[in-house]
């Protein structure tokens, strides 16, 4: 049997050619398109952030010049930016020496804030240089990311925000990303706004009482994320009535605007009857919609949850048409979407000003 040897190895020489030459830079490629993605989103979410918190300051030191206004919103739009914009960690300064980077290689980079009073537009921009991780293979130089993002701050007012945060037995192993969604979603409400926390299950706990300080905000996040022991029961009249007490007494503020946002995962119950559990939930959201209380809830139905999605559907909506007004319900099965409904509460109805871009 006669066998072409050098065929043979003509094929496998081009092999080894296609897959150096042709392949591993398209792979390499993919990478930093990912890469670069992926610090464009945190980057355009920071700077949302900052834009807003940035406003929120302005509008609520109405009186000033527009210097001392626009100083007041770089100022605080900065201690956003460096707070939620995980991949500078070492971001401190408007601008990033050549000498500081990153563990995702942003360096030079700049945040500009500026106010137009006569709009009533806060603009906030960000620029970083990124390096790229197999920019000398590829033959590449650093590339730059930008984001812009623009809020108003007209029709600004102050808000007190419960957090009612459901951590009964049937939350399982969702209870660990969930608490730290709720945390994150915490730490993105700008400052000025009151947040308090209560957590509940057969019973509600009042952790933390409505405050503005950043110590309460830090504690708040510290509290939720530190949440591991689930009980039995999900007593959500209890704990309706409990934030309810909480936004009528001593802590609010007058004028402001008074928010629960709740996250659970089950049906009512009191303490483990279904129907007499429901029935005292929705007479509470009656006396809460009587105090002017709007609802932001998210049913986090996922595969352990204490109800379906569609009967916790049911009972999320008859909340709502119990509270009125603004209140809104999400119904979400996992993780991701309760992140996006949380990223989607950030703003809305929080006494935060609208993003306009």
């Amino acid at each position: 049997m006669i066998t072409n040897r050098s065929s043979k190895g003509t094929f496998t020489l081009l092999t080894a050619v296609t897959a150096c030459f042709i392949l591993l830079p398209m792979m390499m490629f993919t990478f930093e398109v990912g890469r670069i993605t992926l610090a464009q989103k945190e980057l355009h979410a920071a700077t949302d952030t900052a834009a807003l918190a940035a406003a929120v300051a302005i509008s609520k030191n109405a009186g000033k010049t527009t210097a001392e206004l626009t100083d007041i919103g770089r100022n605080q739009g900065l201690i956003y930016m460096r707070r939620n914009f995980i991949y500078d960690q070492t971001l401190r300064n408007v601008n990033l020496g050549s000498g500081q980077t990153n563990n995702l290689g942003l360096h030079q980079g700049t945040i500009n804030i500026t106010y137009d009073p006569v709009n009533n537009i806060v603009t906030a921009q960000s620029e970083f240089c990124m390096d790229l991780a197999f920019g000398n293979l590829l033959d590449l130089g650093p590339t730059t990311i930008r984001s812009i993002s623009k809020a108003t701050t007209s029709g600004t007012s102050q808000s007190d925000i419960v957090v009612l945060f459901d951590y009964s037995q049937s939350m399982g192993s969702a209870l660990i990303p969930a608490r730290d969604e709720a945390a994150t979603f915490v730490g993105k409400i700008p400052a000025g706004v009151h947040v308090g926390l209560i957590y509940f299950a057969l019973n509600p706990e009042t952790s933390i009482g409505l405050s503005k300080t950043q110590d309460n905000r830090d504690a708040v996040k510290n509290r939720l994320k530190s949440l591991t022991q689930m009980k039995s029961g999900t007593n959500t009249g209890d704990a309706l009535l409990a934030a309810k007490n909480m936004l009528d007494g001593s802590g609010h503020s007058s004028g402001s605007k008074k928010i629960v946002v709740m996250i659970t995962d089950g049906l009512a119950r009191k303490p483990s009857n279904l129907t007499k559990g429901t029935a005292h939930a929705l007479n509470i959201a009656d006396q809460c919609k009587d105090s002017n209380i709007t609802l932001y809830g998210i049913g986090f139905f996922h595969p352990n949850a204490g109800a379906t999605a569609a009967d916790g559907k049911n009972f999320m909506d008859k909340l709502q048409k119990k509270f009125g007004g603004d209140s809104e319900v999400y119904t979400v099965t996992n993780v991701t979407d309760l992140h996006n409904a949380l990223d989607q509460l950030t703003h809305k109805g929080t006494g935060t000003p609208a993003l306009i871009n």
